[in-house]
């Protein structure tokens, strides 16, 4: 335990509520205990966090007093909670704060290098077993014929679509078959991506990142490529292990369609296009962003450093709420396209350790006025999208307000509060 001690400290994020911690040894600033950042300042184990403290806030003239400038920023910056808690500890490697055997397995044994490009792989407007499946495909881990030989299981079959007789293989179902070819061919032409025989992970990469004219387009490129490899799976395993005895290739183009206007809907229930796939490409990348006729009061994005994206979200919806109450709405809406953090606010509580101080000081301002929480994708408000890659790309905060004698006249009319917080 010794030999890992160290590590597992460093995890060990300590919230100040009663004030009892160690200010030199317990891990407050969430990059270690004090004691380590001035090894040669003198360590009293027994100093703690209440003898610096005043009127529930840090006595500033104290640490000026007893600490350098560089150690007092850093303990100002240090959030105390409620007084009226206790102090507890947030176990950072999980997402609710809490410890878990599991999580701390995870922090001490060794991992290998995180792969980037099987994470795209992953969409919320795609049914799981899409994504699955193509996960599964890029690292090899289907039954055929090159994987099941090293089972010692022999079953040489043959391509149940070619004209011409063709060894069964991972690379030739999914890339260099006739069906295959025809498919990648058919979705891929109207959008300018010409097929080649690479391995499956290249080619799903190649259609990543393909450039794209808007969040529309770049929803199809991203699902185009994972609605093929489903279709074609589904037939293979028809074939394979039903009664079907060839692929119907009317059939597969039928089921991807429909799975690329299911994705579509979801995402943008508002858009509308016209089918058949030609003719959607096409309106698809001259397609722009309605504007809507209302009246923006204030819209500002931020960006911070936080742990997760529900962090981020949670803090977005709190600075939201304080501005509509801020400018004086009592009755306003608030749209979030994180449901878990939704769930949390329509319940007023949650276990989770890391957003309970955020989620209670919104339901804390929520009670101030009359605010319906609602969950909506972040590209589907295309204002709040902006701004969030705005965010992200510059690292800068904006702030953008009409001016304050506007106020009076907007207040009667449809008014958006936009928020946005990108971690």
């Amino acid at each position: 335990m010794l030999q890992i001690r160290e590590k597992v400290e460093n995890n060990m994020l300590w919230k100040i509520n009663a004030d009892t911690c160690s200010l030199w040894w317990d891990n407050l600033s969430d990059k270690g205990a004090l004691a380590n950042f001035f090894p040669d300042h003198h360590h009293n184990r027994h100093t703690t966090v209440s003898e610096y403290m005043i009127n529930g806030g840090w006595d500033l003239n104290k640490l000026a007093i007893d600490f350098e400038d560089r150690m007092t920023n850093i303990i100002d910056n240090i959030v105390i909670g409620d007084l009226s808690l206790e102090d507890f500890i947030l176990w950072k490697p999980s997402n609710d704060g809490l410890y878990t055997n599991l999580s701390s397995f995870q922090v001490n044994r060794d991992k290998k290098q995180e792969d980037v490009s099987l994470g795209s792989l992953w969409h919320n407007c795609i049914p799981f077993k899409v994504s699955f499946l193509a996960w599964r495909a890029c690292l090899s881990k289907l039954p055929f014929n090159e994987n099941l030989s090293r089972f010692a299981i022999n079953e040489d079959t043959d391509c149940s679509y070619c004209s011409i007789a063709t060894r069964d293989s991972l690379q030739h179902t999914f890339i260099e078959g006739e069906a295959a070819k025809h498919l990648w061919n058919h979705f891929g032409s109207p959008l300018v991506i010409r097929h080649t025989n690479w391995p499956i992970r290249r080619l799903l990469k190649h259609w990543r990142a393909t450039t794209t004219t808007n969040s529309v387009h770049k929803l199809i490129v991203n699902i185009v490529p994972l609605a093929i490899c489903w279709e074609i799976w589904r037939m293979w395993t028809a074939c394979r292990y039903g009664d079907q005895n060839k692929f119907y290739i009317r059939k597969m183009e039928y089921h991807i369609s429909w799975t690329i206007n299911a994705a579509i809907t979801k995402a943008f229930p508002t858009c509308c296009f016209s089918w058949p796939w030609p003719n959607l490409c096409r309106d698809v990348e001259l397609w722009r962003p309605k504007t809507v006729h209302s009246h923006v009061v204030a819209a500002f994005s931020k960006s911070i450093q936080c742990s997760s994206h529900n962090i981020a979200e949670a803090m977005a919806a709190r600075e939201g709420i304080h501005q509509c109450l801020h400018l004086g709405f009592r009755k306003f809406q608030i749209e979030l396209d994180s449901q878990i953090i939704v769930n949390m606010l329509k319940a007023r509580d949650t276990n989770n350790l890391r957003l309970k101080g955020i989620i209670l000081s919104s339901v804390k301002a929520m009670n101030q006025a009359n605010v319906d929480v609602t969950y909506c994708y972040r590209e589907a408000n295309h204002v709040a999208d902006l701004l969030a890659k705005n965010a992200a790309g510059s690292g800068n905060s904006f702030q953008y307000c009409l001016m304050p004698n506007f106020l009076e006249t907007l207040k009667a009319h449809f008014t958006w509060i936009i928020g946005s917080y990108q971690a």
